[in-house]
């Protein structure tokens, strides 16, 4: 990016200023109050000791004693510089994460962001990773596709650059990274009552190809989930038992009359090209950031916009699961603000089970083997959704015994 086309301005933040901001501004990206994240505290410089001078009753010929000498005052702290648009690292020993303006949007330093999660930074031609002894973060130049621990998620906004070096956005950081790296920094919720939609039904078949309907997988796949849930302890319920068509407001609707904690959706994806292949997982985009599909940033807060970022953990941890239990190819968790998923004040999340256009996974969406996998894989996914919001248990009151 040339000097003309932006101009950068630079901050600095540190550890504290970050966990002020993420439990008071987060609100302006449509978020709740978070958990602020441990840091080292500065040490704060101790005021000088001022003694009280003693009387002296009248003169004497002695030399008057000396008063105890002061102790010395350390100096006040400096406020700490602005660093220039060149800084290429920030001061050692600092947890301190700089941000770059660049056409009146904020990011972040990636550099700095590794320092602040303790992991390692390295840039390997157009690749910027940074890794810890349990995960590791992969970022392309030019590109909001993210790898955690391999799995795809898609950001809001591509990584750019600058010359204090590859940097991310501060909405990404904020709202897609950090709640998956530090789930605990989110509000705790319940996760009991599961509501699921399967997609489609009646007059509306949904995607079709060989006399394979949408509207039968989703449903099948959907009472194989129920049946999972329940085996788990969750009270579960559904859009539709048979096949009948409902309006799409509705099916958002029927969340907030089931009381649902939790609203999953249930589809197969079309292409015309029948080679396109592989498992998405969407949910609602966030305030301020684009859909996955186009660079127009949703400036309108939604029902959705209150869960953005359990959102984003849960999109995650369903698409983690169903690569790994199902081995379809890795579309990524995805943004898209669908009827269903915009209008829901809960969790919520749209899975593309597979592309029924591609003869291979229509085969395979038709089995019963593989619909258990989906089942599965799902289950699995809001089994760990729900442990990592868990309440807090209250502490137990001691018993005294008499």
């Amino acid at each position: 990016m040339s000097r003309a086309e932006a101009t950068s301005h630079v901050s600095r933040f540190t550890a504290a200023a970050l966990c002020w901001l993420l439990a008071g501004v987060l609100t302006a990206y449509g978020a709740g109050p978070t958990a602020p994240i441990r840091h080292a505290a500065r040490p704060v410089a101790k005021p000088a000791a001022n003694p009280v001078a003693r009387p002296v009753a009248r003169p004497v010929a002695k030399p008057v004693a000396k008063p105890a000498a002061k102790p010395a005052a350390k100096p006040a702290a400096k406020p700490t510089p602005k660093p220039t648009a060149n800084a290429a690292k920030p001061p050692a020993g600092k947890k301190t994460i700089r941000m770059v303006t660049i056409n009146k949007r904020e990011f972040l330093v990636l550099r700095d962001v590794a320092t602040f999660y303790g992991m390692n930074y390295k840039v390997a031609g157009a690749n910027i990773i940074l890794s810890s002894k349990y995960t590791t973060l992969e970022f392309t130049m030019g590109s909001r596709e993210l790898k955690v621990n391999k799995v795809l998620v898609y950001m809001g906004f591509a990584v750019t650059s600058a010359k204090v070096g590859p940097l991310m956005s501060k909405a990404d950081f904020l709202i897609t990274l950090h709640p998956i790296l530090s789930s605990m920094s989110l509000p705790r919720r319940k996760i009991k009552n599961i509501l699921i939609d399967p997609g489609h039904g009646g007059k509306d078949v949904g995607a079709s190809s060989a006399n394979v309907l949408e509207k039968d997988i989703s449903l099948q796949v959907a009472n194989r989930l129920a049946s999972k849930l329940k085996d788990a302890g969750y009270t579960v319920s559904m859009t539709r038992n048979t096949d009948v068509f409902i309006e799409l407001d509705e099916r958002a609707k029927l969340s907030q009359k089931n009381r649902a904690d939790l609203f999953i959706s249930l589809h197969c994806n079309a292409a015309e090209a029948t080679s396109a292949s592989g498992i998405e997982v969407y949910t609602a985009t966030p305030l301020g950031m684009p859909p996955t599909r186009d660079n127009v940033v949703a400036k309108a807060a939604c029902a959705a916009t209150a869960v953005d970022k359990e959102n984003t953990l849960l999109g995650y941890l369903a698409q983690r699961q169903l690569k790994g239990l199902c081995h379809g190819a890795d579309r990524g968790s995805r943004r898209m603000r669908y009827v269903v998923l915009k209008d829901n004040a809960v969790p919520a999340m749209l899975v593309e089970m597979g592309f029924i256009s591609n003869p291979s996974e229509r085969a395979k969406l038709q089995q019963i083997r593989y619909q258990e996998q989906i089942a599965r894989a799902l289950c699995n996914s809001v089994n760990e959704f729900r442990d990592a919001l868990k309440p807090k248990m209250p502490a137990a009151k001691p018993v005294s015994v008499q």
